[in-house]
Parts: structure tokens; sequence; C-alpha cells
């Protein structure tokens, strides 16, 4: 059974994560962490509800870039990509 996430489980998540950047992302790593605790029950929140019901579409989106798995190896082959 689903057993909701606490505030600070999702604040470890947050602080914990790496700075990187998306292209789907709307709000930069940085600023969610500078901001975490005034975010943090919203995003909360958010979390356990999205772990209860289905994802709408606009979450079911997603940029998946081919790159090969190391420098050398044949790019016409399917097998010798991993998807980032």
């Amino acid at each position: 059974m689903f057993q909701p996430c606490t505030q600070s489980d999702v604040r470890h998540i947050i602080m914990s994560s790496p700075a990187k950047l998306c292209l789907l992302d709307p709000v930069p790593t940085f600023i969610v962490c500078e901001t975490v605790d005034v975010l943090l029950p919203f995003i909360t929140s958010m979390f356990n509800v999205s772990l209860l019901q289905r994802l709408p579409v606009s979450q079911k989106h997603a940029i998946v870039i081919p790159l090969l798995k190391r420098p050398g190896l044949d790019a016409t082959d399917t097998a010798n990509f991993r998807p980032v």
C-alpha cells in the first residue's frame, strides 16, 4: 500500500538533487533548493497526490537523447546507444 511521503523525505530528495537543467523543467533546481522551505508543503502535497492519481497528459512528455555508450562504437547499431 502507498505510504505518503513526509516533508522531510521530499526535502532530502530536493536537497540531494544534482543542479542539472532540463528543457522541460519549469523552475531550475537551484531556485527550488533556495526556496525549499516555502515550497516544501506544496511540493510534498503535489507529490503525494500524483502518486495516488494518474499523471495528466502535460506530465507525460520527455526529451530523450540517444548517446553512444563509448566513442568508436558503430553508430548504425541501436544497441550501442543509451537514452539520456
